[in-house]
Formats: C-alpha cells, structure tokens, sequence
C-alpha cells in the first residue's frame, strides 16, 4: 500500500497542483487552502503521523464502538485510499470553500469544518451499526476514508443558504436543480471512483441537514457570545494588540524550539538531505519531507538571530496588511516552490561547472542549499516592488531601494557575515518569490 502510494504522489502532487493554479491562489481562501494543503501533506507523508495503515484510521463500529478509538472520526477523514480519491475530494473541497468562507469569515469556517468532521463521522458509526442490525451484520465490519463526508455536508449548506448553483465536475459546471445536487453527486462519485464510501457521503448529506435544521442557531449565539463580543471589546479597549505578528511570532518560536533541540529533529537537520541525491530521495523513496527539512534549521546561533529579527520585522509589515493566514500559507507555498528549485538547480544546473561555493562537482547533486534565510528573500521578493512593501525591509529597518537592489545588497551582507551559508540558496530563493510575484495576481 505505503509502496502503490509513493508511486501515486507525484501524479497526485501535480494534479493538486494544475487545480490550484487553475482555479487562482489568490482566490482560494485561507483556511480552504490550509485544510487542502494539509490533507495533501498527509497523503504524500510528508510528517511522521499516529497511524503507519488506513486499517488504523478507518471509520467504522468496530474500530470506533467496540475499539473504543474515537480519534478515527478526525484521522480517517484526513486520510485517502488514491490520489484520484485526493484529487476529487480537494479539487471539489476548495470550489465549496470559496464560496462558504468568503461569506461565513475563516474562522467561524474552521469551526463549522470541525464541528461538521465530527458529526459525519459520528453518522457514519451509526449508520453502519444501523445497517447491521436492520440488514446484515457484515456492515459491522465495514468503515470508511476519506474528506467525502465533510464536503457534502458544505454541499448541503452551499445549498440551502445560496441555492441555484450548479454542480462542480472537475471544473465543469452542470446546471440541476439545487435540491437535487446533494443527492446526485453521490452517485457521481460512486461512478468516477468506484471505492467511494455512499455511506460516508449520505452520512455527510445527514449531517449538513442536522446542522442547519437544530444545531445552528445554537452554536449562532455561541459564536456571538464567545468570539464577537470579546473581539469588539478587544478592539475597543486594546487596538495595540491587533498588529502583533502572531505567524511571524509563532514561526520564530518554532525556529528556536528545532534550534535549541527543545524538538526531536532527527529528519530535519539538513544533513538528511544531503546523504543522496535529490531525485532519488524526494521522488523515488517518497521522503516528501525534504521539501520543508531545511526551513528551521540554522547553522548557528548568529544566522538564528538573524533570521528570526528579519522574520519578526517582516512579519510586522505583512501580517498587518495581509492577514496572519495569509502570511503562513504563503509563507509554506515559497518554502516548497523554493526547495524545489533549489533541489533541480543543484542536481541538473550546478554540476556543469567545475567549482561553485567550495563544493565539488562530485557532491554537487548531493547537495541541498535551501534556508530559512532563503524563504525570507522569497516573501520580500514575492511582497516587494510595491505589492505590499514599497520599500525594501532589512532587519527591522526599510531601506528605499529596489528589491533586486536590496536582495543583492542582503545577499552580499549575509555571505560577508555568514560565508558558511550558500550565496546559491539565497539567490534561487529571491527568484523564486520574483517568479511567483509575477504568477500570483495582485492581492
């Protein structure tokens, strides 16, 4: 099985990422990108995870009533059987994510996402149990994968609060009825990917009804009580706490617990990806992580000073303008884009030269230069020019300069200070962000 999908990730990654650039980063929202990133990030096991099979995650009376492992409702609806299974469940998730979280704000659409992933998977163990009582007792042993459940949940309130919309088939519109279009895509899906779970999809069908027919007015005045006062009564009485950099605060933290070996960080250190050559290690043996290995690691204490200053002041003058969810999906979006580039440079580009950075033709395929200070250049590039920083953000200083100006001056002062850092990663990571600045439309 971990086999077969170490064979299907890449076409799985690909395909998410042909529906991503179709559909529009800057269109999808936050939290819908987030949830979609996360799931793929999980299919392609990119981080360690509780579970080494889908046995152990998948949703059903035995696992959950007689096993007693409720964690199974959360773990199985984030795990996938294929990449079609993935691709499907993403591309049709972030068409229903656009619509319901521009309209709802991202953070009450987390907890309508959570509180939806809990009551399917609670119908899903009783549907089944009902089936094995009233039909036949092999569905006892029957459960279910999959994000399926959740999204037709959103169908149902895509819906009933904005109804005469058509139906989203791997991009193509199909105009029905609205009341009909919660029941039909079932047997769509039945039909496209054969080991769909109809109970899982009717369960999330049920729970959508469920939530807006007796539970929404309850958790309404719930989300009116226990978020919107206090976040007026925040914004009255302390308007100084609505600037502070809370991705920017909780990425240096995170940066300084991996430093400080607070963290085990046996697959982060950048060692790991040096030991074989990129290709081999990223596609063939399905080490997924290498794409995010080298982000929190430093090589000492002063290029951790800096980076977490140079992160902290960005921060600042980004989140402010762009959101703290904004920031740290785009923040993960350049950290691959830019590990990516930096692993194709170093295996296909650098070797045909005889001596870059003191590294030898022999081991230059081998190597791995992608850093945190590297991402860093990627935001300022992505973010400079007038996007959203007018001038070039050094330190906790602006300087007005260009940012092809000031990338270079940054560059030349980190190999000056640091000359153990690779001038390489530094580059492909600023032209990373300046090619993803011209790929992304305008904020």
């Amino acid at each position: 099985m971990l086999q077969n999908r170490a064979r299907e990730a890449s076409g799985a990654f690909l395909l998410l990422l042909h529906a991503l650039v179709s559909v529009g980063l800057d269109v999808i929202p936050p939290a819908t990108f987030l949830i979609a990133f996360a799931q793929t990030c999980v299919y392609l096991r990119l981080f360690s995870l509780p579970w080494s099979d889908l046995d152990d995650v998948c949703i059903g009376v035995i696992g959950v009533l007689v096993k007693g492992e409720w964690q199974r409702i959360f773990y199985g609806a984030i795990e996938h059987g294929d990449s079609l299974h993935l691709y499907y469940n993403m591309v049709s998730f972030i068409w229903k994510g656009i619509n319901l979280e521009e309209k709802v704000g991202t953070v009450q659409f987390v907890w309508i996402i959570f509180f939806l992933t809990a009551l399917t998977g609670v119908l899903i163990v009783g549907l089944y149990y009902l089936l094995g009582i009233y039909v036949d007792a092999i569905f006892y042993r029957h459960c279910g994968i999959g994000f399926s459940g959740v999204i037709f949940a959103l169908k149902v309130l895509n819906n009933v609060k904005y109804p005469g919309q058509s139906l989203n088939i791997f991009g193509v519109h199909v105009t029905l009825p609205s009341g009909f279009l919660v029941w039909f895509e079932p047997l769509l899906v039945q039909l496209i990917t054969g080991n769909g779970s109809f109970v899982g999809h009717f369960a999330g069908a049920l729970a959508g009804l469920i939530y807006l027919g007796m539970l929404k007015p309850i958790f309404d005045d719930m989300w009116l009580l226990l978020v919107e006062a206090p976040r007026s009564a925040v914004r009255y009485l302390c308007p100084c706490l609505l600037p502070v950099p809370y991705g920017a605060i909780l990425l240096s933290a995170a940066l300084l617990a991996t430093n400080a070996d607070f963290l085990s960080t046996s697959e982060l250190k950048l060692e790991a990806a040096e030991t074989s050559s990129w290709t081999s290690s990223l596609i063939n043996d399905g080490q997924w992580h290498l794409l995010l290995a080298p982000v929190l690691r430093c090589s000492g204490r002063l290029h951790l000073a800096y980076t977490v200053d140079t992160l902290l002041g960005v921060g600042y003058r980004l989140e402010r303008k762009v959101g703290t969810a904004r920031f740290l999906v785009d923040t993960a979006i350049l950290a691959i884009v830019t590990n990516v580039a930096c692993g194709l440079t170093t295996h296909y580009v650098l070797p045909n030269y005889a001596q870059i950075t003191d590294v030898s033709t022999a081991q230059m395929s081998h190597k791995c230069f992608a850093g945190p200070t590297a991402i860093l250049l990627a935001l300022k590039a992505l973010y400079g020019g007038g996007r959203w920083l007018r001038k070039y953000p050094m330190l906790f200083l602006t300087v007005p300069m260009p940012r092809l100006v000031g990338a270079m001056l940054e560059i030349g002062l980190i190999q000056f200070v640091l000359p153990d850092l690779s001038t390489v990663g530094h580059t492909v990571g600023f032209l990373a962000g300046l090619m993803m600045s011209y790929v992304l439309p305008q904020p």
